[in-house]
Protein backbone atom coordinates (compact mmCIF):
# COMPACT_ATOMS: atom_id res chain seq x y z
CA UNK A 1 0.00 0.00 0.00
CA UNK A 2 1.20 3.57 -0.57
CA UNK A 3 -0.15 7.11 1.42
CA UNK A 4 -3.09 8.41 -0.61
CA UNK A 5 -4.05 5.25 -1.97
CA UNK A 6 -7.45 4.74 -2.21
CA UNK A 7 -8.25 1.31 0.08
CA UNK A 8 -11.65 -0.13 0.92
CA UNK A 9 -15.44 -1.34 0.06
CA UNK A 10 -16.75 1.97 -1.69
CA UNK A 11 -20.29 1.30 0.45
CA UNK A 12 -18.71 1.65 3.73
CA UNK A 13 -15.68 4.30 3.42
CA UNK A 14 -16.21 7.11 4.72
CA UNK A 15 -15.75 10.62 2.79
CA UNK A 16 -12.19 11.47 4.70
CA UNK A 17 -10.81 7.88 3.69
CA UNK A 18 -11.93 8.88 -0.10
CA UNK A 19 -10.23 11.75 0.21
CA UNK A 20 -6.70 9.86 1.22
CA UNK A 21 -5.62 12.01 3.77
CA UNK A 22 -4.54 9.84 6.86
CA UNK A 23 -4.48 13.13 9.00
CA UNK A 24 -8.46 13.33 8.59
CA UNK A 25 -8.84 9.74 9.52
CA UNK A 26 -9.79 8.80 13.26
CA UNK A 27 -12.47 7.04 15.33
CA UNK A 28 -15.33 9.05 13.34
CA UNK A 29 -14.54 6.67 10.19
CA UNK A 30 -15.66 3.80 12.32
CA UNK A 31 -18.72 5.13 13.11
CA UNK A 32 -19.29 5.95 9.58
CA UNK A 33 -18.79 2.58 8.38
CA UNK A 34 -20.97 0.98 11.59
CA UNK A 35 -23.75 3.23 10.96
CA UNK A 36 -23.35 2.11 6.68
CA UNK A 37 -23.99 -1.48 8.57
CA UNK A 38 -26.74 -0.20 10.73
CA UNK A 39 -28.46 1.46 7.70
CA UNK A 40 -28.02 -1.87 6.05
CA UNK A 41 -29.69 -4.28 9.12
CA UNK A 42 -32.23 -2.11 9.35
CA UNK A 43 -33.37 -0.84 5.68
CA UNK A 44 -32.32 -4.22 3.78
CA UNK A 45 -30.48 -2.47 1.81
CA UNK A 46 -27.08 -0.09 1.20
CA UNK A 47 -27.53 3.63 1.71
CA UNK A 48 -26.12 3.62 -2.31
CA UNK A 49 -26.98 0.81 -4.85
CA UNK A 50 -23.73 -1.36 -5.16
CA UNK A 51 -24.13 -0.07 -9.10
CA UNK A 52 -23.79 3.20 -8.17
CA UNK A 53 -20.23 2.61 -7.87
CA UNK A 54 -19.65 0.17 -10.64
CA UNK A 55 -17.34 0.69 -13.99
CA UNK A 56 -16.75 4.16 -12.42
CA UNK A 57 -13.22 5.66 -12.35
CA UNK A 58 -11.69 5.93 -8.93
CA UNK A 59 -12.11 9.60 -9.42
CA UNK A 60 -15.73 9.42 -9.46
CA UNK A 61 -16.10 7.09 -6.51
CA UNK A 62 -14.38 8.82 -4.33
CA UNK A 63 -16.95 12.29 -5.57
CA UNK A 64 -19.97 10.14 -5.15
CA UNK A 65 -18.62 8.71 -1.91
CA UNK A 66 -17.76 12.53 -0.40
CA UNK A 67 -20.18 14.64 -2.06
CA UNK A 68 -23.48 12.86 -2.47
CA UNK A 69 -25.81 12.70 0.18
CA UNK A 70 -27.07 9.20 1.13
CA UNK A 71 -31.08 8.88 1.26
CA UNK A 72 -32.77 8.46 4.06
CA UNK A 73 -33.25 5.15 5.74
CA UNK A 74 -37.05 6.00 4.88
CA UNK A 75 -36.60 7.40 1.16
CA UNK A 76 -33.88 3.86 0.50
CA UNK A 77 -37.35 1.90 1.98
CA UNK A 78 -39.91 3.40 -0.27
CA UNK A 79 -37.35 3.07 -3.47
CA UNK A 80 -37.49 -0.54 -3.28
CA UNK A 81 -40.88 -1.10 -3.31
CA UNK A 82 -40.64 -4.70 -4.51
CA UNK A 83 -38.62 -5.76 -1.40
CA UNK A 84 -40.65 -3.82 1.15
CA UNK A 85 -43.00 -6.61 2.61
CA UNK A 86 -40.01 -8.87 2.01
CA UNK A 87 -37.28 -7.28 3.91
CA UNK A 88 -40.33 -6.74 6.95
CA UNK A 89 -40.74 -10.37 7.48
CA UNK A 90 -37.34 -10.87 7.95
CA UNK A 91 -37.14 -8.47 10.79
CA UNK A 92 -40.33 -10.38 12.03
CA UNK A 93 -42.18 -7.00 11.52
CA UNK A 94 -45.04 -5.36 9.37
CA UNK A 95 -43.69 -2.83 6.64
CA UNK A 96 -45.98 -0.35 8.79
CA UNK A 97 -44.33 -0.98 11.85
CA UNK A 98 -40.79 -0.66 9.51
CA UNK A 99 -42.07 2.27 8.56
CA UNK A 100 -42.59 3.55 11.85
CA UNK A 101 -39.39 2.72 12.86
CA UNK A 102 -37.11 4.44 10.15
CA UNK A 103 -38.82 7.74 10.42
CA UNK A 104 -38.15 8.20 14.11
CA UNK A 105 -35.14 8.31 16.73
CA UNK A 106 -33.28 5.35 14.88
CA UNK A 107 -33.06 7.16 11.35
CA UNK A 108 -31.61 10.20 13.02
CA UNK A 109 -29.21 7.61 14.75
CA UNK A 110 -27.59 6.44 11.58
CA UNK A 111 -28.02 9.81 9.28
CA UNK A 112 -25.82 10.95 12.21
CA UNK A 113 -23.66 8.86 11.76
CA UNK A 114 -23.01 9.03 8.19
CA UNK A 115 -23.04 12.55 8.09
CA UNK A 116 -20.61 13.68 5.17
CA UNK A 117 -19.17 16.18 7.66
CA UNK A 118 -17.28 14.06 10.68
CA UNK A 119 -17.38 16.79 13.18
CA UNK A 120 -21.22 16.11 12.72
CA UNK A 121 -21.23 12.46 13.43
CA UNK A 122 -20.96 10.86 16.80
CA UNK A 123 -17.50 11.65 18.09
CA UNK A 124 -16.58 7.95 18.96
CA UNK A 125 -18.30 4.09 18.96
CA UNK A 126 -19.23 4.53 22.70
CA UNK A 127 -21.47 7.56 22.11
CA UNK A 128 -22.77 5.91 18.92
CA UNK A 129 -23.71 2.78 21.47
CA UNK A 130 -25.11 5.34 24.18
CA UNK A 131 -27.67 6.41 22.10
CA UNK A 132 -28.55 3.44 20.80
CA UNK A 133 -28.88 2.37 24.02
CA UNK A 134 -31.17 5.47 24.88
CA UNK A 135 -33.36 4.83 21.86
CA UNK A 136 -33.71 1.00 23.19
CA UNK A 137 -35.40 2.46 26.06
CA UNK A 138 -37.12 5.08 24.36
CA UNK A 139 -35.46 8.22 26.21
CA UNK A 140 -34.37 10.94 24.41
CA UNK A 141 -31.56 10.78 21.78
CA UNK A 142 -28.57 12.58 21.58
CA UNK A 143 -29.03 12.87 17.42
CA UNK A 144 -33.07 14.88 17.92
CA UNK A 145 -32.84 18.39 18.84
CA UNK A 146 -33.92 17.94 22.73
CA UNK A 147 -37.35 20.64 22.02
CA UNK A 148 -39.70 20.56 25.11
CA UNK A 149 -42.33 18.30 22.54
CA UNK A 150 -39.38 15.92 21.59
CA UNK A 151 -38.95 15.36 25.70
CA UNK A 152 -42.61 14.84 26.55
CA UNK A 153 -43.37 12.66 23.63
CA UNK A 154 -40.43 10.45 25.05
CA UNK A 155 -41.69 10.88 28.56
CA UNK A 156 -45.13 9.50 27.61
CA UNK A 157 -43.58 6.62 25.34
CA UNK A 158 -42.14 5.25 28.04
CA UNK A 159 -44.28 6.02 30.98
CA UNK A 160 -47.31 4.91 29.35
CA UNK A 161 -49.50 3.25 31.65
CA UNK A 162 -48.74 6.17 34.57
CA UNK A 163 -49.74 8.61 32.23
CA UNK A 164 -52.71 6.87 30.66
CA UNK A 165 -53.90 5.96 34.42
CA UNK A 166 -53.30 9.91 35.09
CA UNK A 167 -55.18 10.57 32.15
CA UNK A 168 -57.98 8.83 33.65
CA UNK A 169 -57.84 10.22 36.77
CA UNK A 170 -57.69 14.04 35.43
CA UNK A 171 -60.84 13.02 32.82
CA UNK A 172 -63.06 11.75 35.46
CA UNK A 173 -62.12 14.61 37.58
CA UNK A 174 -62.77 17.08 34.61
CA UNK A 175 -66.30 15.25 34.42
CA UNK A 176 -66.93 16.22 37.67
CA UNK A 177 -65.68 19.32 37.76
CA UNK A 178 -68.17 19.88 34.86
CA UNK A 179 -71.39 17.96 36.75
CA UNK A 180 -70.69 20.09 39.71
CA UNK A 181 -70.03 23.15 37.44
CA UNK A 182 -73.41 22.71 35.81
CA UNK A 183 -75.33 21.90 38.78
CA UNK A 184 -74.28 25.46 40.77
CA UNK A 185 -75.06 26.84 37.88
CA UNK A 186 -78.71 25.62 37.28
CA UNK A 187 -79.51 26.31 40.98
CA UNK A 188 -77.79 29.83 40.61
CA UNK A 189 -80.58 30.35 37.92
CA UNK A 190 -83.02 28.63 39.61
CA UNK A 191 -82.45 31.30 42.80
CA UNK A 192 -82.56 33.87 40.22
CA UNK A 193 -85.96 32.71 38.87
CA UNK A 194 -87.47 31.92 42.51
CA UNK A 195 -86.11 35.71 43.28
CA UNK A 196 -87.52 37.40 40.51
CA UNK A 197 -90.96 35.43 40.97
CA UNK A 198 -91.55 36.38 44.67
CA UNK A 199 -90.45 40.10 43.74
CA UNK A 200 -93.30 39.53 40.47
CA UNK A 201 -95.81 38.54 43.31
CA UNK A 202 -94.95 40.66 46.29
CA UNK A 203 -95.67 43.58 43.06
CA UNK A 204 -98.63 41.99 41.63
CA UNK A 205 -100.08 41.65 46.05
CA UNK A 206 -99.15 45.72 46.19
CA UNK A 207 -100.91 46.63 43.34
CA UNK A 208 -104.24 44.15 43.95
CA UNK A 209 -103.64 46.10 47.47
CA UNK A 210 -103.49 49.42 46.13
CA UNK A 211 -106.67 49.02 43.68
CA UNK A 212 -109.18 47.39 46.45
CA UNK A 213 -108.30 50.53 48.51
CA UNK A 214 -108.93 52.96 45.62
CA UNK A 215 -112.18 51.98 44.63
CA UNK A 216 -113.72 51.10 48.28
CA UNK A 217 -114.87 54.08 50.36
CA UNK A 218 -113.86 52.95 53.14
CA UNK A 219 -110.63 52.78 52.51
CA UNK A 220 -109.23 52.34 56.04
CA UNK A 221 -111.30 49.36 57.09
CA UNK A 222 -110.54 47.58 53.55
CA UNK A 223 -106.63 48.21 54.48
CA UNK A 224 -107.11 47.23 57.64
CA UNK A 225 -108.84 44.15 56.85
CA UNK A 226 -106.12 43.17 53.91
CA UNK A 227 -103.28 44.14 56.38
Amino acid sequence: TKLGVFIGTPNYTSPEQAGGSPLDIDTRTDVYSLGVILYELIVGKLPFDPDTFHNKSLGEVQRIIKEKDAPSPYDRLKSIRFAQKNIAKQRKSSFVELKRMVRGDLSSIIMRSIEKDRVERYESISALEADLGRFLKGKPVDAQPHTAIYRTKRFIGRHKLMVGSIFSILLALSAGLAATLYALKHAEQETIKAQRQSVHASAVSDLMREVLLSSNPWNQSFESDIT
